[in-house]
């Protein structure tokens, strides 16, 4: 009865609160894109830095359009902001990178995609924690242990 409750809550929880229903449809999304790039990356004679590289280039167009729109002075943030973003896109880049090595050299797809969702779970929670003190909940903790759980059931599975 009293999980019930707490079910019925978070759903009405996620409801009325925008934040809520915008991370439902990024899980939604992740879910999506991770089928679709295991689909594309095991079906198609594609090389994976080839996809991958032209996927981040083409998702970059949208993503620019809307924060200009947001935010005009967005040109004058990221030139100011140029350190941090470059730095930012170093580290980024190396992720890339070493998911296509690991792609290239035989780890099957799904393995690669799960492993590297599981690090973005991880790190996410560590460094909310770490550098912005943001408070680390029984439910944040228990729902971060069981994607990692699932994570490691698919590549271990």
């Amino acid at each position: 009865r009293k999980q019930s409750f707490f079910l019925v809550e978070m759903a009405k929880s996620i409801w009325e609160f925008k934040a809520g229903l915008y991370m439902m449809g990024t899980g939604i999304c992740w879910t999506y894109t991770s089928a679709l790039e295991k689909y594309i990356l095991s079906a198609e004679p594609i090389p994976p830095p080839f996809f991958l590289g032209l996927q981040r280039a083409f998702m970059s167009i949208p993503v620019m359009i809307y924060c200009i729109r947001q935010n005009p002075k967005f040109i004058d943030h990221t030139i100011t902001s140029f350190f941090h973003l470059s730095l930012s896109t170093v580290v980024e880049s190396f992720q890339i990178l070493t998911y296509f090595w690991a792609m290239e050299s035989g780890v099957p797809v799904s393995a690669v995609i799960a492993i590297k969702r599981a690090g973005n779970i991880f790190l996410s929670v560590v460094i909310g924690r770490v550098a912005y003190k943001e408070q680390l909940t029984i439910y944040t903790i228990g729902s971060a242990c069981c994607m990692i759980v699932g994570i490691l059931c698919v590549v271990l599975g």
